[in-house]
């Protein structure tokens, strides 16, 4: 089990950095516009239940030369994106079963 407060710190510097990403892709991604806050708000639920099983161990994090606030060319945005899902299918999927 994670320390409450480190889990706090390290969600508010690894993840919520990604809120924009993960909500304009929900938004492209989910026919239901009403729905997108409340589908944020559930996967960051699943993230924090799996950083408390100790998933947090096995983030990967990565960081392109000039791009300081995420990757701006289709082709990164494209790995971002599938590094992200494949991590939610590999970890996070298996905790919600």
């Amino acid at each position: 089990m994670v320390d409450g407060e480190e889990l706090n710190r390290r969600f508010v510097r690894e993840v919520l950095p990604l809120e924009r990403w993960l909500t304009v892709y929900i938004r492209r991604n989910w026919r239901v516009a009403d729905d997108v806050l409340e589908l944020r708000q559930d996967i960051y639920e699943h993230a924090l239940l799996g950083a408390d099983r100790g998933v947090f161990r096995r983030v990967e994090a990565t960081r392109e030369e000039g791009e300081s606030q995420g990757p701006k060319s289709p082709a990164k945005q494209r790995d971002l994106w599938q590094r992200a899902i494949a991590w939610f299918d590999r970890d996070l999927k298996a905790g919600v079963q």
